[in-house]
Order: C-alpha cells, then structure tokens, then sequence
C-alpha cells in the first residue's frame, strides 16, 4: 500500500435473539445478515483492519443508514460480538472518492427508504418510485462500487445485506488481485440496540 492508503470495511450484523424483532425479521429474509455499512478509519492513512481475537480498538468512521433516518457518519470502535468484517485496502484516491461520494448524498438528504429496502428483497417491485431514496446495503455497495470493489454492473439496488456478502465472498474466491481478510469481533460490550 502506498502513502495515504487506508483500509475500508465492511461490517456485517447479525442481529442476536436480544435484537429488536425489525432486525430480526430483516436476517430472516436476508439470509442472516440485517444490516451492513462502510467504515474508514477514522486516522487517514491508517492501515488497521479488525482483529479476530479482539474486535476494533480503533475508532472508524462509520457511513451507515439506520431505519427511518436521513444516511450518517458515525465515529465508533465495533465492539458487539454480532458484527462480522471483510475489510480491503484502498487508494488515497478511492478514499477521498468514497468521501466525497458520502458527503454529496448527505448534502442532498438521502433518507432511509421502506420501499427502496422492499426493492432489494422483491424483484417485482419497480425501482423508479423512490430514486432519493436508500437503505443501508444500496448505501454500502455504491460506496465499494466507487471503491472498485464492487464490480458496476451489479445493481445496487436489488441486493440486500445478506446478497452483499455473498458478492464479496464470491469475489474473494475468485479475484486474487484484490486482497481481502476476513475479522471476527468476539468481544461482548454491548452497544446500545437499536432497529438498523
């Protein structure tokens, strides 16, 4: 990695038997995972990726979606035992590109969407009704999109948290040009829960 690269990634949750039964019933028609976001570590430059023994100890920046709010940056370690990682490293170039990405739908307002959510577990469903609006798996592959990540044929809007994973763990299967590792957080300090 050159100087100013960085390292994005991906956090996948899965909601606990504790979690609110929204989170739940979003896992169960995902396929696990009810919710995912993007994080940058929140020191530019800083190469330091989730461990598997002992979570984040590191504060990243979060770009997320929660039910029912406008998209947010979110400055925080993970430390519940409910998230999974897959983090890759990226450009100086492709960080500032994912920031700048972020801010200009912040500035525009993008808000969680009910039917664009809908609209990535029901095919059937039409995309134009809501082009504003986002959940949290279109917001996290149009950001690893825009890291090059994602490939830009795949359409945002019709995958969901679960559907993510499998795309990277499909691409780490057969990319070998683009590094990934896999984390596990195992420490239990609980957050406060909230529907996600």
């Amino acid at each position: 990695m050159g100087r100013g690269d960085s390292i994005l990634t991906v956090a996948f949750y899965r909601p606990s038997e504790t979690d609110p039964p929204f989170n739940r019933f979003v896992a169960g028609v995902s396929g696990g995972v009810c919710h995912v976001e993007v994080a940058l570590a929140a020191d530019r430059g800083s190469k330091v990726a989730p461990d598997d023994v002992t979570g984040h100890t590191q504060k990243m920046d979060a770009y997320c979606v929660y039910y029912g709010e406008a998209i947010t940056k979110t400055t925080k370690a993970y430390s519940r035992e409910e998230y999974g990682f897959r983090s890759y490293p990226v450009t100086a170039e492709k960080h500032d590109n994912i920031v700048a990405y972020f801010d200009d739908a912040q500035k525009r307002n993008v808000e969680f969407s009910q039917y664009a959510m809908a609209a990535t577990f029901l095919k059937g469903l039409p995309l134009w009704s809501t082009p504003q609006g986002t959940c949290c798996s279109i917001l996290s592959t149009e950001m690893l999109q825009i890291a090059g990540i994602v490939d830009q044929s795949i359409n945002a809007r019709r995958v969901t948290p679960s559907g993510l994973e499998k795309i990277l763990k499909k691409l780490n299967t057969s990319n070998t040009e683009t590094p990934s590792n896999v984390f596990h957080a195992t420490s239990n300090r609980l957050q406060q829960i909230r529907a996600i």
